[in-house]
């Protein structure tokens, strides 16, 4: 799921198409703990870190339903919805889980997503 894509047809005065009933959960990341995560880990010196594969995420599993509903709140405008059928294959629930990256280098995500919303949202009105 594009949260791009929501947060552009919210801006643009469009529905929103929900695949499903919206109780899926997903899990965003901020890219500025995208950024600090790769930067750490391409720098950390210790056995738990060289030549390992990390999960990096944002420690914010929602549900669609709710990721919705915080984005009305952070824009201050009420997103129309239009549920379609759930997409073949579609998994109902992600996260990462990001314990190796923590012990690695020390990763935590910073950026908690409404904050990463507001700030989307505020460039998107800019764009």
């Amino acid at each position: 799921m594009a949260l791009n894509r929501f947060m552009v047809a919210l801006r643009d005065g469009r529905s929103i198409e929900v695949y499903g009933d919206g109780t899926q959960t997903r899990e965003f990341t901020y890219v500025d703990d995208v950024i600090e995560a790769t930067v750490a880990a391409a720098t950390a010196t210790s056995d738990d870190a060289l030549g390992r594969p990390f999960n990096i995420g944002g420690g914010n599993r929602i549900t669609v339903n709710d990721l919705l509903a915080l984005v009305g709140d952070v824009t201050g405008r009420d997103p129309l919805i239009e549920h379609v059928a759930r997409q073949p294959g579609d998994v109902p629930d992600t996260w990462a889980d990001v314990s190796a990256a923590r012990k690695g280098f020390g990763y935590e995500p910073r950026v908690e997503l409404a904050v990463g919303l507001r700030r989307e949202w505020e460039w998107l009105a800019g764009a």
